[in-house]
């Protein structure tokens, strides 16, 4: 029995995200499943794994307007100032690269969640196919392009597989990261994935500075309680999640993108990589996010509440008026991509496609549900009636676009659907009075100064939709404001629709971002 005992205790040190996920009660397996990102993706674990349909899941947005400051709110690291010169394990688990640390004198850390010192027992990454997504945290609404778990077992059981089976037997701490200069902590980490491109294979290597590994300003950081973010999604983790990205160079971020699925015995043809490794996130439902600190001034990682909008852009936004498209690029990758959006629809670079229509469901009744007009300080007009459209039609711009928003349906929210994106755009030119637009524009007195919102009804959807839908150009391309995200299909609508100048001229004296 010690010896079968020991076996899944070494099973468990392999990873927390493995191939075939044990979900383990005391010492017996209780289920066996496998999982993965894609068709056995984090829809379907629940029907294997039941926690993972829980109340206290991983990941979480970190909506900054949610957050409870706790003054005295501290980490306690202990043994990660020194260079490690035990041999470390690197293994492609076949869902991410971790690195395994083994014996009992290793770095830990206190956490005030529970009181409790938890010993290092390994660390791992998720990361996406691009920029623009890759961390399973978000930090008010930012998703960043890598996010690296460091895991920690209480050290008041005896080894991790009866930590892994108690309910604070857990502890992570996230440090997300950008793109940027070389990160020379990473190295030792990133410079050996060269040798785990496949599932199953591992590599040992030393030398590693666990300090390097942990955000230098361990002060600032995020708390609460939640879950493994793969299988079995126990939730007996304390979180911990630095507030301030740290950064790693365009080609360490390549790295963990060359990492294999599978293994390499499968052939060539079969080989799948390892594109994207993070879940969804999840409800708070009603959980308590804490905070170390104080959110006093607009700094890089601390700001958005007020604009509820990506933070990067709202310290843009804050900091300098002057910061528009020309800077975004500087904090969001993506909006240097090769299919940005807006664009314009000149004639001659048109193809007619026969049969190409939209179907509109559920558009005519009037809707009974309450809607929310928001200022949140970012709108579509120009000054005057010779600018305001984004999109152009044949070189021309017109004074107002409308852009209406959709998501996949076959995804359960917005954030996950946000890569999944699908517009459409009308276009308007001043003439008549526009009665469909007038539940909007009537109410955008109430709306005049950023984050101010106000809730009206009565709205048939319909009418904010150019009537000749069956005319209209599509395209692919991106989100039009940072995070820039090329996952948006367009529908611009061929024939323009109508407000009056009284209408326009509100919509410019109402619709201002302060």
């Amino acid at each position: 029995m010690n010896f079968i005992r020991q076996m899944l205790i070494n099973l468990f040190l392999v990873s927390l995200s493995y191939t075939l996920a044990l979900a383990v009660h005391g010492d017996h397996v209780h289920n066996i499943c496998a999982w993965d990102y894609a068709a056995k993706g984090p829809k379907t674990w629940p029907q294997c794994f039941q926690a993972c349909n829980g109340y206290l899941q991983s990941p979480i947005n970190i909506a900054y307007s949610e957050i409870q400051y706790i003054k005295g709110l501290t980490i306690d690291l202990f043994g990660f100032e020194e260079t490690t010169t035990q041999t470390l394990l690197l293994l492609n688990n076949g869902h991410t690269a971790q690195v395994n640390i083994g014996g009992h004198t290793t770095p830990s850390i206190y956490s005030p969640l529970t009181k409790g010192r938890y010993r290092l027992v390994q660390f791992h990454y998720h990361w996406g196919p691009d920029n623009s997504v890759g961390s399973e945290t978000f930090l008010n609404n930012l998703q960043y392009p890598l996010e690296e778990h460091i895991v920690f077992a209480n050290m008041r059981y005896k080894d991790f597989f009866e930590a892994a089976n108690s309910s604070d037997g857990l502890a992570v701490l996230s440090n997300l990261y950008k793109v940027g200069k070389y990160n020379s902590g990473l190295n030792p980490v990133i410079s050996n994935l060269k040798y785990v491109r496949y599932q199953g294979q591992s590599h040992s290597f030393s030398g590693l500075k666990i300090r390097s590994i942990v955000d230098e300003d361990d002060a600032r950081f995020f708390a609460f309680n939640g879950s493994l973010t793969t299988p079995p999604c126990s939730e007996n983790v304390a979180w911990h999640v630095m507030a301030e990205p740290l950064e790693l160079s365009q080609a360490q971020l390549e790295e963990f993108r060359k990492l294999y699925s599978t293994n390499n015995t499968v052939g060539t043809q079969n080989l799948v990589i390892i594109e994207k490794n993070f879940r969804p996130i999840q409800m708070l439902n009603g959980r308590s996010i804490l905070a170390s600190f104080e959110f006093n001034q607009p700094t890089a990682g601390t700001v958005g509440a007020a604009l509820g909008l990506h933070s990067r852009w709202a310290v843009l936004a804050l900091l300098s008026a002057s910061s528009g498209p020309k800077t975004w690029g500087q904090c969001f990758q993506t909006c240097k991509g090769h299919l940005q959006s807006p664009i314009n629809i000149a004639y001659s670079d048109i193809q007619y496609v026969q049969g190409l229509a939209l179907d509109l469901l559920g558009f005519e009744e009037t809707t009974n549900q309450t809607l929310l007009l928001l200022n949140n300080g970012h709108t579509a007009h120009g000054p005057d009636n010779n600018v305001g459209s984004e999109t152009f039609l044949n070189n021309l711009q017109y004074p107002l676009e409308e852009h209406i928003v959709f998501a996949n349906t076959r995804y359960n929210e917005f954030l996950e659907a946000a890569n999944s994106s699908d517009g459409l755009s009308n276009l308007y030119q001043v003439g008549k009075y526009s009665c469909a637009l007038n539940p909007i524009i009537d109410n955008l007195k109430y709306i005049k100064h950023r984050a101010q919102s106000y809730p009206f009804s009565g709205l048939k959807i319909r009418s904010i939709i150019n009537q000749n839908a069956a005319s209209f150009f599509a395209f692919n391309g991106s989100l039009t404001t940072p995070l820039c995200t090329e996952n948006v299909a367009w529908h611009v609508m061929a024939h323009t629709m109508e407000l009056s100048q009284a209408q326009a001229r509100i919509s410019i004296c109402y619709g201002l971002p302060y």
